[in-house]
C-alpha cells in the first residue's frame, strides 16, 4: 500500500525529526555532530530555506525549518543523502542510518511556533544531557531576543544561526 501523501503547511514551517535506525546513534562524536550542521546550513542555503531552530541529539534530531522554493521533502532528501554517505564512510558501513522518513509536524501559527521551539531547546535537558547545547541554537535564539528582536520578526523575516 502507498504512504500518504504529507500535509503541506500553510506557512512553509515545519517540526522536523529524524531518528537513528533501531534508535541507534547517528552522532558518534563531535565531528559527526558539526559535520551534519555543516551540511544542513549548507543545503537549506542552496535550497533557501530558512532554519528558525534546530538541536542534535545522539539519536535524533529536531529541526525548525521554512522550506524554500523547492520543498522541504528535497531538503531533507539532500541533508540525509550527504550525511549518510559520510557517516557510512568514515565508519566503512553500508546500509540505512535513519528509521523510516523524515516526520514532519506542520507549524501554522506563532503560538504553536514558540511551543516547537521551547520543546526543542528542552529537548536535552529532558534527556537528561543538559549543558550539551553546543549543539542546539538555544544560544543563538536567546541573543536574537535579548538584542530587541520580537518572536514574530523570528517567526516572519529573520532566521537563528
Amino acid at each position: 500500500m502507498p504512504r500518504n501523501a504529507r500535509q503541506l503547511s500553510k506557512t512553509g514551517i515545519y517540526h522536523v525529526m529524524i531518528r537513528g535506525n533501531e534508535r541507534r546513534d547517528i552522532f558518534l562524536d563531535d565531528e559527526d555532530k558539526l559535520t551534519f550542521i555543516d551540511f544542513l546550513y549548507s543545503k537549506k542555503s542552496d535550497e533557501g530555506c530558512l532554519l528558525y531552530a534546530y538541536c542534535l541529539m545522539d539519536n535524533h534530531v529536531h529541526l525548525v525549518i521554512k522550506e524554500g522554493g523547492s520543498g522541504i521533502a528535497k531538503l531533507m532528501k539532500r541533508i540525509g543523502t550527504s550525511y549518510v554517505k559520510y557517516f557510512n564512510q568514515k565508519y566503512q558501513r553500508v546500509g540505512h542510518l535513519f528509521q523510516d522518513r523524515y516526520k514532519s509536524e506542520n507549524i501554522e501559527n506563532n503560538t504553536y511556533f514558540l511551543t516547537v521551539i521551547r520543546y526543542v531547546h528542552q529537548n536535552p535537558e529532558k534527556a537528561g544531557i543538559a549543558g550539551k547545547e553546543a549543539y542546539s541554537c538555544l544560544k543563538s535564539f536567546i541573543k536574537v531576543i535579548a538584542e530587541g528582536g520580537e518572536i514574530s520578526d523570528i517567526l516572519l523575516k529573520r532566521e537563528v544561526d
